[in-house]
Order: C-alpha cells, then structure tokens, then sequence
C-alpha cells in the first residue's frame, strides 16, 4: 500500500471545495436533499450554517485532507462541526 491521507477517503466536505468549511445550503442544493414531496411548490432551503471539518493527529497538531497519513502521529481525531456565518459567500 502507498502514501494514504485523507483525500483517498470520499468526504463531501474536504472534497468539494479547496476549504475545509461548506455551506449546507450549498449541500442541500448540490444533491438535493430537500425534495418536494408533496408537490406544493417548496421554494427552496435558506441556511447560514456552515459545516466545518477538523483533522488532529495525536500532538493536537491540524493537518490537511492531502496531508500523508504516519504511524507516528496516529491517531487521527475527525471532527465535523457546524457553525453561523451570515457572511459566508461558499
């Protein structure tokens, strides 16, 4: 087996933007996870929450999505967390 980081893992947050940090509007439109069952004409999903994606190795040191994978700094502690920003333009 080869270098192995992060990146090889299918995530929707580290992988859809250079960033760490996504929008759920952004992931509700993208794939459509409000639907319109009824068929009453929902207009849409307003949202200023974003979801943020941490990764810490066991010195409490960050590390990106690319970032090889070591026996040394294992383990890896993932943290998905949400967060307001009526700023965000993601």
């Amino acid at each position: 087996m080869g270098e192995q980081s992060f990146a090889d893992i299918g995530m929707m947050v580290s992988t859809l933007r250079s960033s760490n940090l996504v929008s759920i509007s952004y992931l509700v439109t993208r794939y459509n996870y409000w639907g319109d069952d009824d068929g009453d004409g929902q207009s849409g999903v307003t949202t200023f929450k974003n979801l943020m994606l941490s990764i810490i190795d066991k010195n409490n040191q960050a590390i990106g999505c690319s970032d090889v994978l070591t026996i040394c700094n294992a383990p890896y502690k993932v943290e998905l967390s949400s967060h307001n920003n009526k700023n965000a333009n993601l």
